[in-house]
């Protein structure tokens, strides 16, 4: 069971214990492993137990090898028609015809092939593995390892800033608490006792005396004997959980399959009612039945493969190759083509709070200090924002004034913030991020923190703990010793006598202790958290700083209130999500209370807060009516929970994003039908078993790439719709041509002839229409659901009119040029150049719901360019002497070109009418 992890499961190589670790005492830990608390372990054991149990590393296990990067470029069912085509075309003998459809596949291929290629470096790059040096008790020595090399048994030693290198069973601990948010999602620091001895089905949130892997020590310090490693640990365990999970098709795979069953059927059709026809229709041109039945057998093959849209495949991979590169630049890194796609077609996305939704970096807010409130401006660690009141900034003699206040959070705790750095895009903390928010709160009072930091020397540290609630930093300040207090309201007015108030200080009578206390309540209803401060001068004379001799007759200075601020832009992207016709559901570890308001502040609908507890005791048929809500907030789930929720949405028909960083997030990451992970913050594992990394951790990033995943498939319909007109239309072109041939007139178009215009004539041009910008309207329209099919009864009917219209419009040009004298070389030629043509107007036409002649039609100005090129491509083919005689033509008269120009406008006028109509 995924909320109460163990480390002894059989099929992961760790160290066998007579019960789960956070049930043992430390030392009988120790004795279990055959370990030495004093000494550690021997070099030569610790070498022995590293060949048993394997590095102290995660497997990678999301990376797919090249050569399976190379076979998933050829499992598209409509790659398979090509290679079959390819392979009777050259056994019958159509050398030119093999050669081209062989050249589309490999086209197809290497798109496919770099581009997942290049997302798979990208992805490398933010493999980022849990590997950190460690100081470790060997041969009675302390030494600093790789943490690759830790064992089970190993005695090592934690400090506060330090991240733990593997699971730890606690020896001893020193105030210690650590940030578990990337296994738990809760946001504050966990505090962690060596002596505690949790029940045996403890959580993870609850086994008080273990230190997880990949956890940070927020403060104090510690040191445990190694109880798992690698893939063992708890985030081993979990990403172990994660591989057996099977992945969905996404939308976009499921149509394409859905396209190419039916292409492939409707070309076995084609193929036999062709072959059949040629059969009838050229029996007195052949000497013998062999001859003919070969002859017909080719054209039969050439004919259907050509109508089968053979650069589809390359077309939807550039598309989405170009999508995965503007998500790049937009911080997100796709692991996978389909992907992109797919968040297109989300309708819902339940994203963690912790980082996602909210920076991750505690902020104060507001401060309370002698009866008056400031709001202090500004996000998370950055030194940037001012103090103001009632809106104003404070000048420069109001902050001198204030400026004792506004250091007292810094001299009274060890939390600090450090500027970006090669390892940080941002400010980041080191140390509790709680204590840490105080140092850019002193930049903005005007202060020089590192400068205060040095000028008072550390005398005494009362430590915070969870009974006093409160801790105490004793300094040498100017000649001064002073005690600076920082804690819960209540416990640090319970060691004050005075407080300042208007720059004096004054008794700390009843009255003044109700209203403190009736201004943190107020604080706390707002959701933020409370700390309070106060100072007391100690005289020279005392030596001994205990808590019981210090901690009494203290000043009271104020009080701050701080928050994990949302990030820049999540409110406006939230509009963009519901504007899409999406919902959002925000899961964390959270309290109810908590979630709720950080919900309220990013513009959240008001919705369903449902609680861990709730969740487990609800059956599955009233969480489904649960999750009909238009928001909901899950608070305190466990992984379980997650991945419970996703099973629900996915069984609603719902399509379903999750966001996560932590590993108590990847096995929804990995349900879901697209995972996406943190880059800055996020685990190892979250990163491997999501599809999509967000290198800034931002849900406003997420939203752009749902609009890059909606414009992706417009502009694929449009694509796929334009390249099977085509085919319909070249298809009706060649049956037009039976007509005429029974007449005596030659075929309008050979197989080989087809597979140029898809080739030559349209290929770039179709590439050129994925570069398509969205229109203005695409974020308000709603997701596309399930079911639904880009090919249905009314686009079927669509195509089949505008299909057979366009090879109408080749067939007039080849019998007009026929006619007037042309040769059968020349007459072809202008059958394919009406054909593309046409299909000009029919790409253009295809990319939006109104009229061509608007500010759209020259937006994509690679589409205009690639038009461009290739018409002068196709001019050369059909107009120069010689140049067109691979694919056996004549060259054109000048006169000839009129007729292609004219079947090509009484197409758009058409088209223009049918979208009045529609």
């Amino acid at each position: 069971m995924v909320d109460s992890l163990k480390h002894s499961r059989d099929s992961l190589p760790g160290p066998e214990l007579s019960a789960p670790a956070h049930q043992l005492a430390g030392l009988r830990v120790i004795d279990e492993l055959a370990s030495n608390a004093e000494r550690g372990l021997a070099s030569a054991e610790a070498a022995r137990r590293l060949s048993r149990y394997g590095p102290n590393l995660l497997q990678d296990t999301g990376h797919q090898p090249w050569y399976q990067l190379v076979l998933h470029q050829f499992s598209d069912l409509m790659i398979a028609v090509l290679f079959v085509a390819a392979a009777l075309a050259w056994y019958l003998g159509d050398v030119r015809g093999a050669i081209i459809l062989v050249a589309i596949i490999m086209i197809n291929a290497a798109i496919g092939l770099y581009q997942e290629f290049h997302a798979e470096q990208l992805l490398e790059r933010l493999r980022s593995m849990i590997r950190s040096q460690a100081v470790v008790l060997r041969d009675g020595e302390l030494l600093e390892l790789d943490a690759s090399e830790l064992v089970p048994g190993d005695i090592v030693t934690i400090e506060e800033g330090g991240a733990a290198p593997a699971d730890l069973r606690l020896l001893s601990s020193n105030e210690l608490a650590t940030n578990d948010f990337m296994l738990t999602g809760e946001s504050l620091p966990q505090e962690k006792d060596a002596a505690a001895i949790p029940a045996a089905d403890a959580g993870l949130d609850a086994q008080d005396n273990l230190v997880f892997m990949g956890t940070t020590v927020a403060r104090g310090s510690g040191t445990g004997v190694v109880v798992a490693t690698g893939m063992a640990s708890a985030i081993g365990e979990i990403a172990e959980l994660g591989q057996g999970i099977r992945r969905d098709r996404s939308p976009l795979q499921l149509e394409m399959n859905a396209l190419a069953r039916l292409l492939t059927r409707m070309a076995g059709v084609i193929a036999l009612a062709l072959f059949l026809i040629n059969l009838l229709l050229r029996s007195e041109d052949f000497a013998d039945l062999p001859a003919l039945v070969n002859a017909s057998l080719l054209f039969a093959i050439g004919v259907a493969a050509a109508c089968v849209p053979q650069g589809l495949p390359a077309q939807i991979t550039v598309a989405l190759s170009l999508g995965v590169g503007r998500l790049a630049r937009e911080n997100a890194v796709v692991k996978r083509l389909s992907s992109v796609e797919t968040l297109g077609c989300t309708t819902i996305i339940c994203s963690d709070k912790t980082g996602t939704i909210t920076s991750n970096q505690m902020t104060i807010v507001s401060a309370w200090a002698g009866g008056v409130d400031y709001e202090i401006s500004g996000r998370g660690y950055a030194p940037e924002g001012q103090i103001l009141r009632e809106g104003r900034a404070l000048d420069a003699a109001e902050l001198d004034s204030l400026q004792v206040f506004f250091q007292l959070g810094l001299l009274a705790g060890n939390g600090r913030t450090h500027e970006p750095d090669a390892d940080h895009r941002g400010w980041y903390a080191i140390g509790d991020p709680t204590e840490a928010a105080f140092m850019p709160l002193a930049f903005k009072a005007g202060l020089q923190p590192e400068q205060s930091l040095n000028d008072s020397e550390l005398v005494a540290e009362l430590a915070f703990d969870s009974q006093r609630k409160r801790m105490t930093m004793v300094r040498r300040v100017e000649g001064r010793t002073v005690a600076y207090m920082k804690g819960a309201t209540p416990s640090v007015l319970e060691a004050c006598s005075e407080l300042v108030q208007g720059g004096e200080v004054l008794p700390l009578d009843a009255g003044m202790r109700d209203a403190i206390t009736a201004r943190m309540e107020a604080f706390s209803a707002e959701s933020l958290r409370v700390i309070a401060f106060a100072y007391r001068e100690l005289g020279d004379e005392q030596q001994d700083y205990s808590i019981e001799d210090t901690e009494n007759n203290f000043v009271f200075a104020g009080l701050v209130a701080m928050l994990d601020p949302p990030r820049e832009g999540v409110e406006e992207a939230l509009k963009s999500v519901y504007g899409a016709r999406m919902r959002v559901f925000m899961l964390t570890g959270d309290d109810p209370v908590t979630a709720a308001a950080i919900a309220g502040r990013i513009g959240m609908p008001e919705g369903r807060v449902i609680t861990g507890d709730e969740l487990r005791d609800m059956p599955d048929a009233g969480l489904r009516d649960a999750l009909g809500a238009r928001s909901v907030i899950l608070s305190r789930v466990s992984p379980r929970e997650k991945y419970r929720v996703v099973e629900q949405l996915k069984s609603l028909g719902e399509v379903v994003a999750v966001t996560g960083d932590g590993v108590n997030d990847t096995l929804s990451l990995k349900r879901a039908d697209i995972g996406v992970a943190m880059g800055k913050q996020g685990s190892e594992v979250a990163k491997e078993a999501a599809e999509i990394v967000l290198t800034d951790d931002n849900f406003s990033t997420l939203v752009i790439a749902v609009r890059e995943g909606r414009t992706i498939y417009q502009n694929l319909k449009s694509v796929i719709l334009s390249s099977i007109t085509s085919n319909i239309g070249e298809l009706s072109c060649v049956c037009t041509g039976f007509v005429g041939a029974a007449a005596g007139l030659p075929i309008p178009l050979t197989a080989v002839q087809i597979l140029s215009i898809d080739l030559v004539g349209e290929m770039l041009p179709l590439m050129a229409l994925t570069f398509d910008p969205p229109e203005r309207s695409l974020m308000q329209q709603a997701p596309r659901r399930e079911g639904s099919h880009i090919i249905n009864r009314q686009s079927l009917l669509e195509l089949i009119a505008m299909g057979i219209l366009m090879g109408l419009g080749g067939y007039f040009s080849f019998y007009m040029v026929l006619h007037s004298g042309g040769s059968t070389g020349s007459a072809q030629a202008a059958a394919f150049l009406g054909i593309v043509l046409i299909q000009y107007v029919n790409i253009v036409s295809r990319r939006t719901g109104d009229s061509i002649f608007s500010g759209y039609l020259f937006a994509n100005r690679k589409l205009t360019g690639s038009i461009a090129v290739s018409f002068v491509v196709v001019a050369a083919i059909t107009g120069l002497p010689g140049l067109g005689a691979w694919f056996g033509f004549e060259a054109l008269r000048l006169e000839d070109w009129l007729w292609p120009a004219a079947a090509a406008l009484l197409f758009l006028a058409c088209f223009e009418l049918k979208k009045r109509w529609s």
